[in-house]
């Protein structure tokens, strides 16, 4: 069995518990475009991770598996961020006629879906219109600086304070977007430090929320749609196999995307 992008091996370690408990012997492996190294990142990792081999800064365009030799391949929201023909090429090739595949994708009707579009809005918003950060880098900056008139003491708090409220008013207007109202408890905190330290803490979180941002428009490009579900079970049938595709409820009513199931007909 392999997993593709297999992050932190939940996959490959939820397989390994069940095998055990069954009396079935599998070869686990996990692979990640990523440097992973999963038992070494938890207490006990050794002995919780045994039997499974990892594959760090190994790409899923190609495995070092041979021909036919994977009996089971999954992945859980990491297929979908792939080329997609050349990883499904890449697939078919360790897969083989008898090889099967479960895959867990993020679809547009998940619950996931729904909660990313207004995270994103909030922060091309932030980084794309909004003064906020700026005025707030500018304060910080003035107040390091000694023996500057009032006037202009007074002119960067009020530019401050219009940043603000424009950025409090959006907030109140878009009230599902929870990542801008958790940029007003940071910048609360990082006004309470002195000079250098604020300014040390407000670069770690504008990193931050560039990063989540970045995060988010990958997740964006990575949601499939309904053609795109219809077109990779078409695929995947086109070389005989069986394809079903399903909702996951985590609970009823709310869809987190959706599992592929890939086997021989």
């Amino acid at each position: 069995m392999v997993d593709i992008g297999t992050g932190n091996g939940a996959i490959p370690l939820l397989a390994s518990q069940n095998a055990r408990r069954r009396g079935i012997d599998l070869d686990l492996h996990g692979v990640d475009i990523a440097d992973i190294d999963p038992p070494a990142c938890i207490s006990g990792g050794q002995a919780m991770y045994a039997g499974i081999r990892f594959h760090p800064r190994t790409s899923a365009l190609s495995l070092p598996f041979a021909d036919a030799s994977v009996h089971l391949l999954t992945s859980q929201y990491a297929l979908e961020y792939m080329p997609r023909a050349q990883a499904i090429r890449e697939a078919l090739r360790v897969m083989g006629y008898d090889g099967a595949a479960a895959f867990v994708l993020h679809s547009d009707d998940s619950i996931i879906s729904a909660t990313l579009s207004p995270q994103l809005r909030g922060l091309d918003w932030l980084f794309g219109q909004s003064e906020l950060l700026a005025r707030t880098r500018q304060l910080i900056a003035h107040h390091t600086m000694k023996s500057q008139p009032p006037s202009a003491d007074a002119t960067i708090r009020a530019e401050f304070e219009s940043a603000m409220r424009e950025f409090m008013n959006v907030v109140h207007e878009n009230p599902s977007t929870d990542i801008l109202r958790k940029v007003t408890g940071h910048l609360r905190n990082i006004l309470s430090l002195e000079p250098a330290g604020a300014m040390a803490a407000l670069d770690r979180t504008e990193r931050s929320l560039r990063d989540e941002h970045e995060r988010l428009r990958q997740l964006q490009r990575a949601i499939l749609t309904q053609e795109d579900f219809d077109q990779l079970a078409e695929v995947f049938a086109s070389t005989g196999r069986r394809v079903t595709v399903t909702p996951i409820d985590h609970v009823p009513g709310t869809c987190m995307g959706r599992t592929m199931m890939i086997e021989r007909a």
